[in-house]
């Protein structure tokens, strides 16, 4: 379902090609090596970030779904960053964001957001989300959202619910009339 972007992809046979061959490999050493007898130039660091990505993607994707069928008992999500790494400003505006697990702004805000995004979602049942601030919850997501690097992130592809089929089938078509 998901096109992940890989920056070897020059056109959408190569898109589609590479994306099979994502699926097909069941590590990065395969992946590379499956790559590497149809293009001659890769970035191994960008295409190790670019991979890491799309198997974090699958990762909080089937989460999302397990979790979305229990948001009756677990009616808030909140966001957890490992910040293994140094990250842009605007990422504390999210770390450890809590929002109704009903709420729009998962349907783009759910991680990873850019590559290098360690971060994942902690369900949280009613009792623990009683003593959160939700206006102050809003206002971060707010500022979040109107940061120039939430801009760039929703410009590189980013941005959206990858578990969500109808939001990836349009993502999808943007990023394939990118290309030739």
């Amino acid at each position: 379902m998901n096109l992940f972007r890989f920056h070897v992809a020059k056109t959408k046979e190569d898109a589609i090609l590479v994306n099979k061959m994502f699926r097909e490999s069941k590590s990065f050493s395969k992946f590379k090596t499956m790559l590497y007898q149809h293009l001659q130039v890769i970035d191994i660091d960008t295409l190790n970030k670019e991979y890491d990505y799309a198997v974090n993607v699958c990762s909080i994707a089937s989460d999302y779904q397990r979790s979305i069928g229990q948001n009756k008992l677990f009616p808030f999500w909140k966001i957890n960053f490992i910040k293994d790494r140094e990250y842009p400003d605007e990422i504390n505006l999210l770390d450890n964001i809590v929002l109704p697990a009903t709420c729009d702004a998962w349907n783009y805000i759910l991680p990873p957001n850019f590559l290098g995004d360690t971060s994942y979602i902690t369900a949280m049942m009613d009792f623990e989300a009683k003593d959160i601030d939700h206006t102050l919850m809003n206002e971060r997501l707010q500022k979040f959202l109107l940061s120039d690097f939430w801009k760039k992130c929703t410009e590189n592809g980013f941005g959206i619910n990858r578990a969500i089929e109808s939001l990836v089938l349009e993502e999808n078509e943007k990023y394939l009339q990118l290309l030739k």
